[in-house]
């Protein structure tokens, strides 16, 4: 049911807030491209382990890993990918509506 699942992220999503800081001064440290490979090792194995436990406290665990993986990407992949992109140009404008629906009155 949707109320397990929330139970079974709750640690997940905390770890993807709090673990944000932590992945940028790791990167600043160490490097945007080996914090990357840890976001990639880390996120692969946890999405495997979740896929293979029975059990909901192993699934708890195991989505709490990812999300602390997860935590890593938005902090450290965007400058990753900025950095390393080859040949950059600008950026496309954005469209004047930006979803269907959405107007100058809004919704």
């Amino acid at each position: 049911s949707y109320d397990t699942l929330i139970q079974l992220w709750t640690l997940g999503a905390f770890l993807v807030g709090a673990g944000a800081p932590l992945a940028g001064w790791l990167s600043d440290r160490f490097g945007e491209t080996r914090v990357m490979i840890v976001f990639f090792l880390g996120s692969g194995l946890s999405t495997v382990y979740a896929g293979l436990v029975d059990d909901t406290p192993s699934l708890f665990w195991a989505l709490g890993f990812l999300g602390l993986f997860a935590a890593i990407y938005h902090p450290v992949g965007a400058a990753w990918i900025v950095k390393k992109a080859i040949g950059r140009g600008p950026a496309a404008p954005a469209p004047p509506c930006p979803a269907p629906g959405a107007g100058p009155r809004g919704w």
